[in-house]
């Protein structure tokens, strides 16, 4: 079947993109180098050392917020320096997913790259140092990377498999206003996170005046009783499930670390209260949904029978308590019976009610917010699909001059 190609494009071994774009091989674009390897001696002073997290938490770096450091030689300073417009790639990681996640670095300050990156140095100033950014995080350059990652226990790629990478390069006029547009959304993401903190903090401050009586709404003035868990809630440890009799799909399944899967069944048809017991993350508080399998890896604090609790208010006040003194063990942390004995305070019925209503309020604010942000999250991969490919033009024409004067540019502030 003949491919259709529009007037102004080509086809290439990525698909169709305009004939002004060449198609390049990382190897012609940069050479690759393995990070330092040092001993934990070494880390903690000296010199800024970007780790695999500075990698895969951001899409920039600069000096400052490099947070790890090491006592290096002048000689290995200069070896594995990290200089302004060098990328830097996870070279290892536990799932494909992670393997080969890229990182800019815009700053002129020097820094070293640990040893489970490989540093990329640009050969010749083909690429903008904002369209860095993006060009590695398009689906079709990410499919590349993943595909050529290999191992047993944890996926590695290496110099020579980055080397094979194909990535499609527009001119550099094109690539600066590629990079100003979905700079924006970045923009507007990281507002959007900010606001989702700024959200979450004043819910927390509600919560600590609220729950432990220090603010009272206004029309309550009972007394609060201090009561056992065990006196109005029934406590229990349900049934565990094994891995192998997870399922595709079906109910959500709630262990030690909130949803681990899915299972044909249910154990719990409404919402429950349910505290994981052990493992490293006892004692945190998950609100399960209906119709979920609860293992015996959480204590259930069911109240369904108390028509004196507010289920609502009984979650958020374990939320903000502190259940760590209820923790033994310390090759297995967990939670037992004693738990029956935990005391809380509990308002009368209406005040419970109406603390719940108000902290429900801030928490359907919240999510409000988090689903504004990922619909930004998956405006910005749409955007990056349609600009780095072609698919959509922001430009089309271009001139030695700008080109070069582009390429000498430095970040105004870095988005």
């Amino acid at each position: 079947m003949k491919i259709e190609i529009p007037e102004g494009y080509k086809n290439s071994p990525v698909g169709i993109i305009p004939e002004e774009w060449e198609v390049k091989r990382l190897g012609e674009l940069f050479t690759f180098k393995n990070g330092i390897n040092s001993g934990k001696e070494n880390y903690g002073s000296g010199i800024k050392f970007v780790n695999t997290l500075d990698v895969l938490n951001n899409i920039f770096i600069t000096y400052e917020t490099i947070k790890g450091s090491v006592e290096v030689s002048k000689i290995q300073e200069e070896e594995f320096a990290v200089r302004f417009g060098d990328i830097l790639f996870n070279r290892t990681s536990e799932t494909r997913e992670d393997v080969g996640h890229s990182v800019v670095y815009l700053d002129d300050k020097k820094a070293v790259f640990g040893g489970f990156i490989i540093r990329a140095q640009e050969k010749k100033k083909d690429l903008h140092f904002n369209f860095k950014k993006y060009c590695f995080k398009v689906g079709y350059v990410r499919s590349q990377i993943t595909a050529l990652g290999n191992g047993a226990i944890r996926y590695n790629i290496g110099q020579n498999d980055f080397s094979k990478v194909i990535i499609v390069v527009p001119p550099l006029l094109e690539q600066q206003k590629i990079a100003e547009i979905i700079s924006e959304w970045d923009v507007a993401i990281e507002k959007q996170t900010l606001l989702i903190e700024k959200l979450e903090l004043r819910k927390r401050a509600l919560m600590q005046q609220l729950l432990t009586g220090k603010k009272r709404l206004k029309g309550f003035d009972g007394e609060w009783k201090s009561v056992k868990l065990g006196d109005i809630a029934n406590i229990y440890q349900p049934q565990t499930i094994g891995q192998n009799e997870m399922t595709p799909d079906g109910y959500d399944v709630y262990g030690a670390n909130g949803i681990i899967g899915k299972y044909s069944r249910y154990n719990h048809e409404k919402s429950q209260i349910a505290v994981v017991c052990r493992g490293s993350t006892c004692g945190i508080i998950n609100f399960t949904k209906p119709y979920s399998w609860i293992t015996g890896n959480a204590m259930v604090i069911n109240v369904d029978d108390n028509k004196n609790v507010n289920k609502f208010y009984l979650n958020d006040y374990l939320v903000v308590d502190d259940l760590s003194y209820l923790i033994s063990g310390s090759g297995q942390p967990q939670i037992t019976g004693s738990i029956r004995n935990h005391k809380i305070l509990l308002p009368s019925l209406s005040e419970q009610t109406a603390i719940a209503e108000i902290l429900l309020t801030a928490d359907q604010g919240i999510h409000i917010a988090k689903e504004k942000l990922e619909q930004l999250k998956k405006q910005k991969k749409g955007l990056m699909q349609v600009l780095l490919t072609g698919k959509k033009r922001v430009i089309t024409t271009t001139n030695t001059q700008t080109n070069e004067n582009i390429r000498n540019q430095k970040p105004i502030r870095a988005v």
